[in-house]
């Protein structure tokens, strides 16, 4: 919760797509009004996560990012001074953003623990994050694909950049 899975966590497959070398199959949760985990950020995670993830890693990475949400929404109490300075001020109630969060959890608890059917809500997900992924895509990100710098004019094109 207002975090994602680190770089190095992930690889590039030879047929392009994304792999998690991650063992632990991990739920990311994040919010458009989080100060210190930005939801660009959390946009590049989506995108290995649900648009260029390897089929075999299917559901065992997924990506929720929750419109209004902070990153103080993810905890409760009296928020540390560091998150306190750099958050953002939130758009939905700490309720709202509790039920979020705890319904996601469950969803992915079961699915994984008890098998489940996949049923976290993927698609309010994308509405939410679709139109950074765009601009990801489009600006054609060092943080999607490494660029493929193999020729001095035109770069052939190539699954894996």
């Amino acid at each position: 919760m207002g975090s994602v899975l680190t770089r190095d966590q992930r690889s590039i497959n030879a047929d392009g797509t994304s792999h998690y070398d991650y063992k632990v199959p991990t739920l990311t949760i994040g919010g458009t009004k989080d100060g210190l985990m930005r939801v660009s950020r959390v946009a590049e995670s989506f995108w290995h996560s649900h648009v260029n993830l390897n089929s075999s890693q299917k559901d065992l990475f997924p990506v929720m990012a929750f419109e209004g949400v902070s990153h103080a929404q993810f905890m409760s109490g009296v928020p540390p001074s560091a998150v306190k300075k750099r958050d953002l001020k939130p758009d939905v109630t700490e309720d709202q953003a509790h039920k979020l969060t705890a319904n996601s959890i469950v969803q992915f608890v079961n699915q994984i623990v008890f098998k489940q059917p996949a049923s976290l809500d993927i698609a309010s997900s994308t509405k939410v994050i679709q139109p950074l992924v765009d601009a990801l895509v489009m600006e054609g990100s060092y943080q999607t694909k490494p660029p493929c710098y193999n020729t001095l004019l035109v770069n052939p094109e190539s699954p894996t950049c």
